[in-house]
């Protein structure tokens, strides 16, 4: 037998749910009333016996939800190599249906959100300025040097150490204005 989700009704309940709906009727009771109706329900539902089956249920919920679970593994495994089938495969589900479920609910595929989410992850540490650019590729899942710089020039319009030269100066030049110190003078490397 399946258990249902939700039990009956109390009485106290009922009669909030009762008073809610009237509230909708009247634009004035609708602003005032209807927050404190919504409240006591959240309330009235907590204390009742389907607590348990409320949380069960949004466990279960949260369970069948794939591209949420795909975006955690993704960001878990952001410097390993990753195809769709393997996304896919996490979640127990076809690659094709995986990429639909994604189109329906963020609008890309996952192939796309996993590139855009490395090539995020590229910018941050390039700005950062501790790691070189191989050392950045790798860190985000890239294999092939000249696809990340590729990859990166098409998204961002620069290649990665352009990108983060471009990015520090702007750091500094906002330290300065925010300091107002005069810029920084590049060093020639000649004794002054």
């Amino acid at each position: 037998a399946v258990r249902p989700h939700v039990s009956e009704l109390g009485r106290d309940l009922g009669e909030v749910l009762l008073r809610l709906l009237r509230s909708l009727g009247d634009a004035e009771d609708r602003r005032v009333l209807t927050p404190m109706y919504l409240r006591e329900i959240t309330y009235r539902l907590m204390r009742a016996e389907q607590v348990a089956r409320l949380l069960e249920a949004a466990d279960a919920e949260r369970e069948r939800r794939p591209v949420s679970e795909v975006i955690r593994y993704v960001n878990d495994h952001l410097a390993e190599p990753m195809t769709v089938a393997d996304m896919a495969r996490h979640v127990g589900m076809s690659a094709s249906a995986l990429t639909n479920a994604f189109v329906d609910e963020i609008g890309i595929g996952p192939y796309q959100y996993a590139k855009r989410v490395r090539l995020d992850r590229a910018c941050a540490l390039l700005i950062q300025g501790d790691l070189n650019v191989s050392e950045v590729m790798r860190e985000v899942g890239y294999t092939s040097l000249s696809h990340f710089i590729n990859e990166f020039k098409r998204q961002f319009g620069a290649t990665p150490r352009a990108y983060a030269r471009a990015r520090r100066e702007i750091v500094a030049m906002r330290v300065d204005a925010a300091t107002n110190r005069p810029p920084a003078k590049e060093s020639t490397g000649k004794p002054t």
